[in-house]
């Protein structure tokens, strides 16, 4: 699902939540603040969230399947050590950003990863 540029503002709306086969969102280019805690979804792979104005990077816990992670471009100062649990991915996002601390696990598929701060 795409839908970028929308002026979307704020938290992200909770019945994001009900996408439970959704893959692949992107939400890139808007006004969004925080992610409401509605990434519950399993199947979730690619996230696109760059160019808003999210001041933490959202909680993926929930989402093992997670591949392709952009957070590039918002005011998250530092990167959950969870992150280094989503064995799946390969690409994490987050420049330019004033993220001071990224874990090391956050680059467990190092071969594999660009990570790019």
């Amino acid at each position: 699902m795409a839908a970028e540029r929308n002026e979307i503002s704020g938290a992200l709306p909770p019945e994001l939540k009900k996408l439970t086969k959704l893959n692949r969102l992107s939400l890139s280019h808007n006004k969004i603040t925080s992610d409401g805690g509605v990434f519950v979804n399993a199947s979730l792979r690619h996230l696109h969230l760059g160019h808003n104005e999210l001041a933490a990077a959202p909680d993926l816990s929930r989402c093992p399947l997670m591949v392709d992670l952009q957070l590039n471009d918002n005011e998250i100062t530092s990167i959950p050590s969870a992150y280094g649990k989503l064995k799946k991915l390969e690409r994490l996002d987050v420049s330019p950003s004033r993220a001071d601390r990224c874990p090391l696990r956050c680059s467990v598929n190092a071969d594999r990863a660009s990570l790019l701060a």
